[in-house]
């Protein structure tokens, strides 16, 4: 499909178009082989009983236009966005410093809460920054709107003729709800504009001291409240009356105030509570978006107006809700829909695990979607000290069906007081009380100078203390672990925002070319770590139109590979290299200096052109070029025109890390003593190492001769030639 933008018109010029035959109609039958993958289990289930009785589902179209726009759009938009970031973390890194602070250090520093931030500073940044995003994503769904229609018409056309209803359609990730009768649901098969049939599931909500437990204060006592940036809600509701909400701006979907059941204000209210005494995560936020939960195709229709109606586009949605519990499929429709919604607006969206009890694999939908947070709940024993703090009895554990890295972070969700919509508070339990805490911690480190809620979500992780239950449901032997560890209950920890305060500047965010069909790709970033230390890497899973291959919402994930190397020796000292995930952690075995290297593996998926990556490290770590050297040469001439003399070749590392394992070799000249190539262990940045044979000229015309360099060094393979401008 060819794309042609036409300026502020927001139209789309087709070529190539695949699978609408004519407005209105769906006339295509696709492939057995395609059919099988297109209807989730559930709905053949109910499809093989037959009947007349409509059943609710939701149709995933193959075209999925916000992820389109987004992609054209995102070269005019990301520059400023990224000129922005730069900007917060340089002057962020300089009201900090820059020193390495081995654990022990950092406490001691955070117990004196010194002055390490100032809002005022970076308060205008942070506005412009909340401006770009916020135009982005408003141009990126009114593309999206524009060039939906004929979509959209082609789906009801084709329901109507099964004989449907459509209730509503969204455009955030392109969806039609409808109602169908079960016996011509497998007729949904033969319509090329529909990628995936899955069932409207009922959605259940999952349900003081416990900001004060992860840190919150760090941030408090720097004036870092989440202004300016933006919070979102997809729940039953926010009661707005409520005095602890007084001089919140809301911009709420109709049906979410008043909240007659009480769940979503009291999740909002851990979030944004201004009240003194039970104060939420951000309570600086000024605007909150509030969308409508219920079931599947609900709260699809709820996120999506969230994303439509609002000229604050959030940072952050919390979803305390879940779809039944995901111990069938690894990633169904409904996890693509958020992934989607995610990655295509660029905002970051907490998800609480599910109530399921201690048992493997339990995590209810959307919970192993990949771009979301997926938070468990633990007991936070109603004090300051973390050190009892156990996994809650009612939480849901991970991994996904396919051994995916899921949950991946855990916070306080037993008995926290919170508000309610009778205007008072009260005390509920549940990984929806758990969610939120992560949630307002995203709007925290991004007023701090984190530049997107994808490095925020990097820093969350890196930060987090982690914590190992062995595998066993009884929490008398679970313990707190140095180092990098993700664990089936806790995920990659306990979030800690006193860690996540101080190291809040230190995220790069970069982007990697696709390594189809060309070199590798990879950066290098270098810093003092000490022992335990970790360094953490995010990158999203896109979930869009797949052009004129079989329909499908989802992209390939992007294979990218972590791996931690010694400066002193060049050895591989950690590495983290999933093929599943897109969460890599490494952690320092020992003290030292060290080099980081973010890599593509493989193939990225054809669509996929580059991947951005946020990678959270310590403080002092800085990008480097890499590699680099210069040549020079000298000859000691004999007396003869073929008599033997010395010639040297003078190798130095003008690069800015440490070269190993480098070979150096000299072509032109008959060797007559010395190794040709001469081997150098390594080569530390501005070293120079002379390198002298014993030569004589070679009969002939005249030429000039060669030296020709390798290392391989960090799992690479770096190459020179450099010619002698003398002849011989």
């Amino acid at each position: 499909m060819t794309l042609l933008y036409r300026g502020g018109a927001r139209r789309l010029v087709f070529g190539n178009w695949l699978g609408v035959l004519a407005l209105g109609t769906c006339l295509n039958a696709l492939p057995a082989a395609a059919l099988a993958q297109k209807i989730e289990p559930d709905v053949l289930h109910v499809a093989e009983k037959g009947g007349a009785q409509s059943v609710s589902v939701v149709l995933y179209l193959r075209h999925q236009h916000a992820a389109e726009a987004a992609e054209v759009l995102a070269p005019s938009f990301q520059p400023r966005i990224d000129f922005l970031a730069d900007q917060m973390r340089s002057l962020s890194v300089s009201m900090r410093g820059m020193e390495s602070m081995d654990r022990q250090q950092e406490r001691e520093l955070l117990r004196q809460r010194p002055s390490l931030f100032d809002q005022g500073a970076i308060e205008p940044l942070a506005r412009e920054m909340n401006a770009a995003r916020d135009e982005y994503a408003r141009a990126v769904m009114a593309w999206a709107r524009d060039v939906s229609g004929r979509d959209f018409a082609a789906v009801r056309a084709f329901v109507a003729r099964l004989g449907g209803t459509v209730v509503n359609q969204t455009y955030s990730v392109s969806a039609v709800l409808a109602r169908i009768p079960a016996s011509s649901l497998k007729e949904l098969e033969q319509c090329p504009d529909v990628a995936l049939v899955g069932l409207d599931h009922p959605g259940q909500p999952e349900l003081d001291i416990s900001a004060p437990s992860i840190g919150a204060p760090a941030f408090w006592s720097n004036s870092v409240t989440g202004f300016p940036y933006d919070l979102g809600i997809l729940d039953t509701g926010v009661q707005q009356d409520h005095l602890a909400f007084a001089g919140i701006t809301f911009f709420a979907q109709p049906g979410t105030n008043p909240d007659m059941d009480g769940h979503g204000t009291h999740v909002f209210g851990i979030m944004a509570s201004r009240d003194p005494i039970h104060r939420g995560v951000t309570y600086g936020a000024v605007t909150a978006t509030v969308g409508f939960a219920d079931t599947e195709a609900v709260s699809m229709v709820g996120l999506d107006w969230m994303l439509s109606n609002t000229p604050q586009m959030p940072e952050n949605v919390n979803h305390s809700f879940g779809y039944g519990t995901a111990n069938q499929e690894d990633y169904k429709g409904t996890d693509q829909f958020f992934d989607g919604a995610a990655d295509t607006f660029g905002f970051s969206l907490s998800k609480s695990a599910g109530n399921n009890g201690s048992a493997f694999m339990n995590l209810t939908h959307p919970g192993p979607a990949y771009n979301l947070m997926t938070v468990t709940s633990l007991d936070d024993q109603n004090t300051l000290s973390r050190a009892g703090d156990r996994i809650s009895s009612l939480s849901s554990w991970g991994p996904t069906v396919n051994g995916r890295k899921k949950p991946d972070l855990c916070a306080p969700g037993d008995d926290i007081v919170s508000t309610m919509n009778d205007g008072g508070f009260l005390s509920m339990s549940g990984t929806s009380m758990a969610a939120p805490h992560v949630g307002g911690s995203v709007l925290l480190l991004m007023a701090r100078g984190v530049p997107s809620p994808l490095s925020a979500k990097a820093v969350l992780i890196n930060t987090a203390d982690g914590m190992d239950s062995k595998d066993t449901f009884n929490t008398a032997d679970d313990q707190f672990v140095a180092g990098s560890h993700w664990d089936k209950a806790y995920g990659w920890g306990y979030i800690n925002l006193n860690e996540a305060f101080l190291h809040g500047p230190d995220v790069f965010e970069r982007t990697l070319a696709s390594p189809n069909g060309g070199a590798r790709q990879f950066r290098l970033f270098k810093g003092q770590m000490f022992q335990d230390e970790k360094a953490t890497l995010t990158w999203n899973r896109h979930v869009a139109w797949n052009g004129a291959n079989y329909p499908t919402i989802v992209r390939a994930l992007s294979n990218l590979d972590l791996t931690l190397y010694s400066w002193a020796s060049g050895t591989q000292a950690a590495q983290s290299a999933s093929t599943i995930d897109n969460v890599e952690q490494v952690s320092a075995p020992a003290n030292g200096f060290s080099v980081l290297k973010v890599s593509a593996e493989g193939n990225f998926d054809p669509a996929v052109a580059t991947e951005r990556f946020a990678l959270a490290t310590q403080e002092n770590f800085v990008e480097a070029a890499g590699p680099n050297l210069t040549v020079t040469f000298s000859k000691g001439f004999g007396t003869g025109f073929l008599a033997p003399f010395t010639y040297t070749a003078t190798v130095k590392n003008t690069g800015d890390v440490p070269m190993f394992n480098v070979l150096v070799g000299m072509v032109g000249y008959q060797t007559l003593g010395g190794p040709n190539p001469a081997s150098l262990v390594s080569l530390m940045p501005g070293q120079s190492i002379p390198v002298a044979w014993t030569v004589r000229r070679m009969p002939g015309i005249f030429q000039h001769a060669r030296v020709d360099v390798s290392s391989s060094s960090y799992g690479e393979t770096f190459t020179w030639s450099v010619t002698d401008p003398a002849p011989l």
